[in-house]
């Protein structure tokens, strides 16, 4: 569970990449300040951030992905800032192997789209898929489609 139970995260994905001893470069700074809107976003509507899990994986992560707790849900969001190019099935695969490794369910949010093999792949390995228009209700979604279904789980124990 997040460290930071109590409230939203203050961690800045530009804070973190500010201690780097590198100059980021102009679309590293854009890939961060999406991040950053993402981040914002999840603070606002009530999850909250495992800031240990973004100290120890924003410079090795290409994506920035970062977990994300609400309720009983825990995600896993990649955040993919792409200026042209969609969202292959490529992607989605590699979010759902590491979702799996930390017991997440996977989220893709990106600046772009999807590629229909990617689509199609997400609905296989059950990733969701998202822009930062509609993140918050995907997951606020799956947070109630997980609530309905632990609820049918228990009336169907009781019944049997």
């Amino acid at each position: 569970m997040s460290s930071n139970e109590g409230g939203s995260s203050k961690v800045s994905a530009f804070s973190l990449a500010e201690e780097s001893p590198s100059i980021p470069s102009q679309n590293e700074k854009e890939c961060l300040e999406f991040k950053n809107n993402i981040l914002n976003l999840l603070g606002t509507n009530g999850f909250k951030i495992d800031d240990q899990f973004i100290k120890e994986h924003i410079y090795n992560d290409r994506d920035k992905d970062l977990i994300a707790y609400k309720e009983d849900s825990d995600f896993l969001i990649c955040c993919k800032y792409r200026q042209i190019r969609n969202i292959g099935f490529n992607d989605v695969e590699r979010v759902s192997s590491v979702a799996k490794n930390f017991n997440s369910q996977g989220v893709i949010v990106t600046t772009t789209g999807y590629s229909k093999n990617a689509k199609s792949q997400a609905k296989h390995l059950n990733v969701i898929l998202s822009r930062q228009s509609n993140i918050i209700e995907k997951l606020e979604t799956h947070i109630e489609k997980e609530s309905e279904k632990k609820e049918m789980d228990i009336i169907y124990d009781i019944l049997n």
